[in-house]
């Protein structure tokens, strides 16, 4: 795919890449996967630029993992991005699982450009859903997705 900027390199690894790794991974296998996510989306997305002889000005710091609790059985990858600079760009992207990896979500944080509410989007395996806005702290993202990953049709078909 041909990239003609930083914003399409950074679309590519936020809303295609890392969904695909995610879903694409076979379940014995995400969670030996989940703790190289950091290098993973540095990596992947400075070879992105550097294919398309896009300058990236970041540096693998940039990109912070932290893993949280979500409930007893449910857990999640938070992982922290370089601040955004457009819309629909990502503070973060959060990798939400059962303990038992029955059940997997992508969601992200997109900038907002209006309000100090930010977009909560997900992803399931080729489909994006808008889950209305979110603040930018950490605990009520948790508590949205909780409420999402829990109640959600859609993603509990998809076992």
């Amino acid at each position: 795919m041909e990239l003609n900027s930083l914003a399409d390199a950074r679309y590519l690894l936020e809303h295609r890449q890392l969904v695909n790794y995610l879903y694409k991974t076979k379940k014995d296998s995400i969670k030996g996967l989940l703790p190289l996510i950091e290098n993973l989306a540095y990596s992947t997305f400075k070879t992105n630029c550097e294919e398309n002889n896009i300058e990236f000005p970041y540096s693998e710091d940039d990109f912070k993992v932290k893993q949280l609790e979500l409930s007893d059985k449910i857990k999640a990858v938070k992982l922290e991005l370089p601040e955004p600079q457009d819309e629909s760009q990502c503070y973060a992207v959060y990798f939400v699982y059962a303990t038992d990896f029955s059940r997997m979500y992508y969601f992200t944080i997109e900038k907002e450009l209006h309000g100090k509410e930010q977009k909560l989007g997900g992803w399931m395996k080729k489909a994006h859903f808008n889950h209305g806005l979110v603040e930018l702290d950490e605990e009520s993202q948790k508590q949205k997705m909780l409420k999402i990953f829990e109640e959600s049709p859609i993603i509990n078909r998809e076992k």
